[in-house]
């Protein structure tokens, strides 16, 4: 659908020649989606997600579903992905696995619907065992940030009851380039 949308009809097939190159997925390029595996069809989305010219990108558990094997192409191809971008978006994955946050710039982890750390991967473990408050957060201003959010909760609606713990006045900055997990 990105490429559909993103380019004319008369021009579709060459488009798609291009990102089936630009990703090295020509090996699976004659097979039809019901055909591929779960890490395979991750990749074509992630693909199309990463041409469609968005400055943010959203994964939400990318992984989930997906054998070892399946799990490690993703992560393969979106370091490689982003590596070789000339402009490359800002990656916010949202993932409940800790061990996948060591692909990511930046770990934020939530729990009982408050942040608890935002830092550097390596340090998350280490640092949820020692905090039990919540953690205020102040992001130095490097640069204007893609994406600023502020007091975000979760609300009630019709039909909609709130979790037991609701993400209540969570505020965070994406900047360009950074890739962010989400715990």
């Amino acid at each position: 659908f990105c490429l559909e949308s993103s380019v004319d009809w008369r021009e579709l097939a060459e488009a798609t020649e291009a990102v089936l190159f630009r990703f090295g997925l020509q090996s699976i390029a004659d097979r039809q989606t019901s055909q591929l595996s779960g890490g395979e069809k991750q990749v074509v989305a992630l693909a199309c997600a990463m041409i469609s010219g968005q400055s943010i990108i959203v994964l939400d558990e990318p992984t989930s579903h997906l054998d070892p094997s399946g799990k490690k192409m993703l992560w393969t191809f979106l370091e490689e992905a982003i590596r070789n971008a000339p402009h490359p978006p800002a990656i916010v994955v949202v993932t409940q696995y800790h061990h996948e946050v060591g692909h990511f710039d930046r770990t934020v982890s939530m729990e009982l619907g408050s942040i608890t750390y935002d830092g550097p991967p390596a340090e998350v473990d280490n640092a949820l065992r020692t905090k039990s408050e919540p953690i205020s957060i102040h992001i130095a201003e490097k640069n204007e940030p893609l994406l600023s959010v502020r007091g975000l909760s979760q609300v009630e609606t019709p039909g909609w009851r709130l979790p037991e713990h609701p993400v209540r006045d969570i505020s965070f900055d994406i900047n360009c380039g950074e890739a962010i997990a989400l715990c």
